[in-house]
C-alpha cells in the first residue's frame, strides 16, 4: 500500500502524489547543480515506478539535473516495453557517448537517499536500481581496473559494497538445504 489515496494536510506533498498519479512516476532531484555546496553529489531517483509499472525505482548520482532526469525516464519508457533493462547488463542509449549499469543499491540507500520513495511507500520494502554511467575516456566503470578516480566521487556508491569488490567473484548462495548439507557432511 502506498499513499496514493491518502490525503496529505501538506500541498505540496498532495501535489507530489498526485504527479505520480498523472504521470506513473515522478523524479526527485537533490542537489540538482554540480556547483550547489552539498554534502556529497547531486542525485535523481523515481518515485511511484514500483507501483505503477512494477519496475524498481532508480537513482544516478553525478550528472546535471536534466540529464538524470532524462536517464530515469528513459529507463521507465523502457521498463514499460519488451526492452526491460537487467541488472548488471550494459545498457546503451541512455547517455550519449556513455554506457550505463544497473547494480542493485542496499536497503539502507532507500532510506538515506531516496527519502521520497520510501515515504511514498510507507517504508515497506521495494527494490532500488542505482544506475552507473561509465567514463568518457575508456568507457570504464567505478569497479574496473582502469576506472578514472576523479569520477569515483561523482558516481557515488549506494551499494553498500566498495566498488572493486564487484571484480571478486560473488560468494556462493546457500539456502537451507545448502546449510543442512553441510552440517550433516561434517565430521
Amino acid at each position: 500500500m502506498t499513499l496514493r489515496n491518502v490525503p496529505q494536510k501538506d500541498a505540496r506533498d498532495q501535489a507530489f502524489i498526485h504527479g505520480i498519479i498523472e504521470h506513473g512516476h515522478m523524479v526527485l532531484c537533490v542537489a540538482d547543480a554540480v556547483d550547489e555546496p552539498t554534502e556529497g553529489p547531486p542525485f535523481a531517483y523515481s518515485v511511484g515506478a514500483f507501483e505503477s509499472y512494477g519496475a524498481p525505482e532508480v537513482i544516478v548520482s553525478g550528472l546535471g539535473a536534466d540529464l538524470m532526469h532524462f536517464m530515469i525516464n528513459e529507463f521507465m519508457r523502457a521498463w514499460k516495453t519488451i526492452e526491460k533493462p537487467t541488472l548488471g547488463v550494459r545498457l546503451s542509449g541512455y547517455v550519449e557517448g556513455f554506457d550505463v549499469i544497473c547494480v542493485e543499491a542496499s536497503k539502507d540507500a532507500l532510506r538515506t537517499h531516496a527519502t521520497h520513495a520510501d515515504w511514498y511507500n510507507q517504508r515497506r520494502p521495494l527494490p532500488l536500481w542505482q544506475m552507473v554511467w561509465s567514463g568518457a575516456a575508456t568507457g570504464e566503470f567505478p569497479w574496473e581496473a582502469e576506472a578514472d578516480d576523479s569520477l569515483l566521487e561523482l558516481r557515488e556508491n549506494l551499494t553498500g559494497r566498495r566498488w572493486s569488490a564487484w571484480n571478486e567473484p560473488a560468494a556462493p548462495r546457500r539456502g537451507f538445504l545448502g546449510v543442512m548439507r553441510g552440517l550433516l557432511t561434517r565430521h
